[in-house]
């Protein structure tokens, strides 16, 4: 935003005339077609090398003089004060104060772009800078810039030493923001879902331009929260994501506790060599942990490696006993005990875990390749037989299975009736009658013998012929199918 000041010359004529009626109206002698421009409100934070103030003059006017000046000068909004000049006749002059070598132009064609550079940015720069330009014949011009100047916290993050576990609560932490502008913002955060916080108290206060904030984090010391991550968090427009955030870890101190004493399987037997047992201890600080053993010393050639009782010698019966582990830290002691037996001979085989695995590995492989092998033979067997040819029987290969019989070329199964028929003597002496065979025509292929009379043997041999004709007549059938 511009204000423009027109000031009538006294010249000529023009000039008189020009006030004259100045009395009755504003006057010019033609106006400019914009006023100085500047920029936006400027903001940075305060140590910065150098911030431009914008400030452009108005085009085809004759400058006289641009004049920087700071507006309410040391908190009198109604003093203002150069900080920096441009004369075209005489050059730059910046006068004495606290701008005097930390501002100068942009530009080496002032009288296009007096754009200032401030550098060493301080928090008392904050404030409104007033760009003037004075012109020929048409009079002064200004256009203002705000400058805000933000000053980055510091940022502590305190904690409480020698935090006693206990049931009253106690200020574990403090996160302050120190010398901040604008007034920071502290939060606690991250503080886990275990964590039990009693207060937060705030503490405030205005130093100068700055601000601190002070918040504070309460608990009830437990062991549980000790190694508990607590975060604080700074909001301030300074910082890069307009955030910082500090993380620390609480030590609360307590005395020991034994939780266990691992190693014995209950199958230590007597050969069995590189045993140990291990002490599991929670304190803080550390604790110094030893092994004894009750009503005897310690077997020969064990080894203490910090938590851990190592006997590499194959065990002995004599190596049987309690074994105690102890444990103090300056708070306090503890102490636990665990009964070792020595057995004769191992009371079960002990298997790795990764010994099962590669056994279960190879039985499942091995099944796997016989149902391989199995399916691949079914396939082929099935292959093989569902494209195996017919079989094909030959003359000579008939005449051989059945060499009785004397096949013509259309019925190579009917027998020949001329052979002579075998009659067996009849065992009750009587005269032993004819048996001729019959042929079942009805499709059966069965047999029916009965007794026969001479006179009747021709009509039967008749019928025999007429049954070979009806019988050659039909269909081949396959010898096998037709002998049984």
């Amino acid at each position: 935003m511009s204000t423009k000041v027109f000031l009538c010359p006294f010249f000529t004529v023009m000039e008189k005339v020009c006030l004259l009626l100045s009395l009755f109206s504003s006057c010019s002698l033609g106006s400019p077609g914009q006023g100085v421009q500047t920029g936006p409100k400027v903001t940075t934070v305060a140590g910065s090398s150098n911030v431009r103030l914008s400030c452009i003059p108005p085009p085809n006017v004759t400058i006289t003089m641009i004049n920087w000046k700071k507006d309410n000068w040391q908190g009198d909004p109604q003093e203002r004060r150069n900080i920096a000049v441009f004369s075209p006749n005489f050059g730059l002059s910046f006068p004495n104060g606290p701008y005097k070598n930390r501002v100068n132009f942009s530009s080496r064609t002032v009288k296009d772009d007096a754009s200032l550079i401030l550098s060493r940015v301080k928090p008392g720069d904050e404030g409104v800078f007033i760009c003037e330009v004075s012109t020929f014949p048409h009079g002064n011009f200004e256009g203002k810039v705000t400058l805000d100047v933000l000053v980055k916290p510091q940022v502590f993050l305190n904690l409480t030493t020698d935090l006693r576990e206990g049931n009253v609560s106690t200020m574990v932490a403090v996160c302050e923001a120190r010398g901040g502008r604008p007034k920071p913002i502290v939060v606690w955060e991250d503080l886990g879902p275990a964590f039990n916080m009693t207060e937060g108290r705030e503490n405030r206060s205005r130093i100068g331009e700055t601000w601190n904030v002070l918040r504070e984090l309460w608990t009830i010391p437990e062991r549980s929260s000790n190694r508990q991550a607590v975060g604080c968090t700074v909001k301030h427009p300074a910082f890069v994501g307009q955030l910082l955030k500090l993380t620390e870890a609480l030590s609360i101190v307590f005395p020991p506790v034994i939780t266990a004493i691992t190693g014995y399987d209950h199958n230590w037997f007597l050969g069995r060599s590189h045993v140990s047992l291990k002490c599991h201890v929670d304190s803080n600080p550390p604790s110094t942990i030893g092994w004894i053993r009750i009503n005897g010393s310690l077997p020969k050639g064990h080894i203490l490696v910090e938590q851990q009782l190592q006997l590499d010698l194959p065990l002995l019966l004599e190596h049987a006993g309690t074994y105690v582990c102890t444990a103090s830290n300056g708070l306090g002691h503890a102490r636990k005990e665990v009964t070792v037996v020595i057995a004769d001979k191992p009371l079960h085989t002990r298997t790795s875990p990764g010994g099962v695995w590669v056994l279960l590995g190879g039985v499942a492989a091995i099944l796997l390749i016989i149902a391989f092998v199995v399916t691949t033979a079914i396939v082929c067997c099935r292959l093989r037989t569902r494209h195996k040819p017919a079989e094909h029987i030959s003359d000579g290969d008939l005449n051989t299975k059945f060499p009785n019989t004397q096949p013509s070329a259309s019925s190579p199964h009917v027998p020949d009736i001329s052979a002579p028929l075998n009659i067996e003597p009849d065992v009750t002496g009587q005269k032993p009658s004819k048996l001729t065979p019959y042929y079942d025509t009805d499709g059966t292929n069965g047999e029916s013998w009965g007794p026969l009379d001479e006179d009747k043997d021709k009509r039967n041999c008749s019928s025999l012929q007429q049954q070979y004709q009806t019988t050659a007549s039909r269909p081949y059938i396959s010898p096998s199918a037709h002998y049984v």
